[in-house]
Order: C-alpha cells, then sequence, then structure tokens
C-alpha cells in the first residue's frame, strides 16, 4: 500500500497498488475488510489524493504523464491536464485546502549525451 489518501468523511482509504500488472488505485473501509481495485487499465495509476470537496473524487497520475479525477463510485477517469511532450514528468499532486486547486510537481527530463573513445 503507497500513497494512501482518507476521504473526506474518514470512511474509506484510497491507495496505490501494483498487482499482477501496473499500479492502480484501490480503495479499502476504513474499517477493515477487503480491498477494492477502482481502476484495472494498462495506465499506471498513482499517487491518490482525495477531494477535500468532492467524496467521490479522486486525483491521480496517469503514467506520471498527466493527471486526472478518479470517480470513487464510478472508476471512470476524467483527464485534467493533456501534456504531450515525452520530457515531462508529474508528480506528487495535492489539493488546496477548499479543493478549488491543485498542486503539483512538473520535472523535464533533460540528458547530455557523451561520447568516450575505446582505445
Amino acid at each position: 500500500m503507497l500513497f494512501a489518501s482518507w476521504s473526506r468523511d474518514g470512511r474509506r482509504l484510497a491507495f496505490q497498488r501494483e498487482k499482477d500488472g501496473p499500479r492502480q488505485i484501490w480503495v479499502v473501509a476504513a474499517e477493515g475488510g477487503k480491498a477494492v481495485a477502482l481502476t484495472k487499465g494498462t495506465e499506471e495509476l498513482s499517487h491518490p489524493q482525495w477531494s477535500p470537496k468532492d467524496p467521490d473524487r479522486i486525483l491521480v497520475v496517469v503514467d506520471h504523464k498527466n493527471l486526472a479525477a478518479l470517480s470513487a463510485s464510478t472508476g471512470t477517469l476524467t483527464p485534467l491536464t493533456r501534456y504531450d511532450d515525452s520530457t515531462r514528468y508529474v508528480d506528487y499532486p495535492s489539493w488546496s485546502a477548499d479543493g478549488s486547486q491543485v498542486y503539483f510537481s512538473m520535472t523535464r527530463k533533460e540528458g547530455d549525451l557523451f561520447l568516450l573513445e575505446n582505445r
């Protein structure tokens, strides 16, 4: 269980889990029981953050390239960003206290190319 996030009412816990494939988002009741997968796709979903305002909305990172809102009741993903640049790396999202804004880090992957002569 990684990156756990409590629902606003404290009754559920969302988390990322890697089981037989890419990371997906799971939910378990606060009192325990069996965890349920909210997603089952081929995309890597991570860093769930439950909305402080909307009890059905979970913010997630998609393939470390974009952000999406995940419905806790239907498992439907709604894209929030559409970055096409393969050098961008999106990570660590967080809601503002009132749920009106999302904060996240974005890194640009860049590199240098070196030539080494083998003498």
